[in-house]
């Protein structure tokens, strides 16, 4: 399996799931506030802290707590000593950009580095009226898309 599949794959345990269910969620009361999320959710990631990481999304999510779960116990799992051969070990993380569409809409892009390759963390929230929440995220290897979404 390529690796862009098997990437996909596994973060679409996270985004491939609609749901009508919401589950108990702390609303972010602006964009500042969910940029201090993310950073600390990238913080986590660039410390190898990846229960941390989604420990934090978990909390601030519409998204099932189930599918959370085993999204991070995935992600886990990816992170093999093969993963650490292709990708190398985490040195940090850098933000990219912030985007909105109309008002309701923002999305946060981040690169999380590694020593050989870079992945891509991107976190799409939605302005309920009462605050913001996360309403999706992912990481893969696509840098490319990056450069599409500026």
């Amino acid at each position: 399996m390529k690796r862009h599949t098997f990437i996909a794959v596994l973060t679409g345990l996270l985004l491939g799931w609609a749901s009508t269910v919401v589950v108990a969620q702390e609303i972010l009361k602006n964009e500042r506030e969910a940029k201090a999320l993310t950073e600390r959710v990238m913080t986590a990631v660039a410390r190898g802290d990846l229960g941390q990481a989604y420990a934090e999304l978990k909390r601030h999510t519409s998204l099932p707590a189930e599918e959370i779960d085993a999204g991070m116990k995935a992600s886990i799992a990816q992170r093999s000593d093969a993963f650490v051969a292709r990708y190398g070990k985490v040195i940090g993380h850098d933000f990219i950009h912030q985007q909105k569409a109309g008002k309701s809409l923002m999305r946060l892009s981040y690169v999380e580095q590694l020593e050989k390759q870079p992945l891509v963390w991107v976190f799409d929230f939605y302005s309920t009226g009462r605050g913001w929440v996360l309403n999706q995220f992912r990481w893969d290897d696509n840098t490319a898309a990056l450069y599409l979404e500026q």
